[in-house]
């Protein structure tokens, strides 16, 4: 899951590159966002994002803005997709089939938003919804692309989970952040999808 970040990129002072699995992304410092792009041979699904830890009885939000590569030339793939994947069921959903009355822990969930032709004339937001469950959870989030022919690739930008619901401390959020794409080990907690502004200074009257 965790890709190849390449700091300094090609010698270039502050750039940033990371490379996965069939993909690639460079940060972007005109769009503030990641650039990525797919392997235009397969139509495979490569994906940008992140593992989070859901503790039991708790709701994760996900939130992802997209933008094409060019405002003024039409798409020319399938449109990606932001997307929640049980870790239990990324190959597909309830692999096992299990029923919803028994063994329901092992059933796996997949949560998938596409992204439509409103990210070809600017930056398109989707949001997911985890549903709590009463077990703890690993999901894989990010932004998917299942098409070969998205060969310009598009921008990502203000990737947030959050998550509502807890009520206590837990060992698994204190690692700090991976940095990947903005999205961090200590997930911030929010019953909303709306992104907390800074008070810098001055008095609340």
């Amino acid at each position: 899951m965790a890709p190849t970040l390449s700091i300094e990129h090609d010698f270039e002072e502050d750039a940033m590159a990371m490379y996965g699995y069939n993909w690639e992304a460079h940060w972007d410092f005109e769009e503030d966002a990641w650039h990525y792009f797919r392997r235009d041979d397969s139509d495979d699904n490569p994906s940008i994002g992140e593992v989070v830890y859901i503790p039991a009885n708790v709701t994760g939000r996900l939130t992802a803005k997209v933008k094409g590569s060019d405002g003024a030339t039409p798409f020319s793939g399938t449109f990606p997709f932001l997307f929640a994947i049980d870790t239990k069921s990324t190959y597909i959903e309830n692999v096992l089939g299990f029923t919803a009355t028994t063994n329901r822990p092992l059933r796996g969930k997949r949560y998938n938003e596409q992204y439509t032709s409103t990210m070809q004339s600017g930056y398109e937001e989707k949001q997911i919804t985890i549903d709590p469950e009463p077990y703890s959870r690993w999901y894989k989030i990010g932004i998917r692309s299942s098409n070969r022919n998205a060969t310009e690739g598009f921008y990502v930008k203000d990737f947030r989970f959050y998550l509502d619901g807890i009520r206590f401390a837990n060992r698994l959020f204190l690692s700090g952040g991976h940095g990947n794409v903005n999205v961090n080990s200590t997930p911030q907690r929010r019953n909303s999808f709306t992104e907390q502004k800074k008070r810098l200074g001055g008095r609340l009257k």
